[in-house]
């Protein structure tokens, strides 16, 4: 949302704490490109106290599994529920978060956020996971498994 709004050092703040949370559950993979994208900002901005809490969240990221310290389940849950929230204050943000948080907080692939019209147009407001091609065949998939119950 912030990097919509132009405010690049809040977004890559947001982005930090995505990243610290994903390295205390153990998800290092999120972990890393969270951090990825807000390492450069810091730097543009010399922000050394985040470049330092960038440090200690990559020192997790180096210790060995058993010692990652995981999360309580409600604490990731509050994470998603933020970003969530704080997202749905732009509609086509929400959207994107809705697919991202999916991807990123279940085993699923790939995601997608569509809107289906009274007479059954379906129309892609976002997706995460999969390329345009694969993201408009997820409804009309959907609507056979919901068929078939």
């Amino acid at each position: 949302m912030f990097d919509l709004l132009g405010e690049r050092y809040q977004g890559a703040v947001t982005k930090l704490d995505v990243a610290r949370l994903a390295a205390e559950t153990g998800s290092r993979r999120t972990a890393r490109q969270y951090l990825d994208v807000a390492v450069p900002v810091f730097e543009t901005l010399g922000a050394h106290r985040d470049l330092d809490d960038v440090r200690a969240v990559r020192a997790l990221l180096e210790a060995p599994a058993a010692a990652v310290a995981v999360s309580v389940a409600a604490d990731a849950d509050d994470a998603i529920v933020t970003r969530l929230v704080d997202a749905a204050i732009v509609p086509p943000l929400l959207a994107a978060e809705t697919t991202a948080a999916l991807v990123e907080s279940t085993t699923l692939d790939a995601a997608a956020v569509f809107t289906v019209g009274a007479d059954g147009p379906v129309e892609l407001l976002s997706f995460a996971g999969c390329d345009v091609e694969l993201a408009e065949r997820l409804p009309r998939w959907g609507r056979r498994a919901h068929a078939i119950r």
